[in-house]
């Protein structure tokens, strides 16, 4: 699981647009800490606004969109 942060692959430097990408393969994993499987999907989906917004409060960033596959 993880979240993936693309840039606008045609900018040299400083790049103004950037994509976010959940990868989510496996959302549930077994947890011997609580004896059941624990669903990190919503964690991963959290962070992904957290960063949206981070890059968004940017002026020097004039795009970001969210995608489900490949953005570019």
């Amino acid at each position: 699981m993880g979240l993936c942060l693309y840039a606008d692959p045609a900018a040299r430097q400083a790049p103004e647009r950037y994509a976010l990408l959940p990868s989510v393969q496996q959302g549930r994993t077994w947890s011997w800490l609580r004896l059941a499987m624990v669903d990190h999907t919503a964690s991963v989906l959290k962070l992904m606004g957290v960063v949206a917004r981070t890059l968004e409060e940017d002026s020097d960033i004039s795009s970001v969109t969210r995608h489900d596959d490949y953005p570019f």
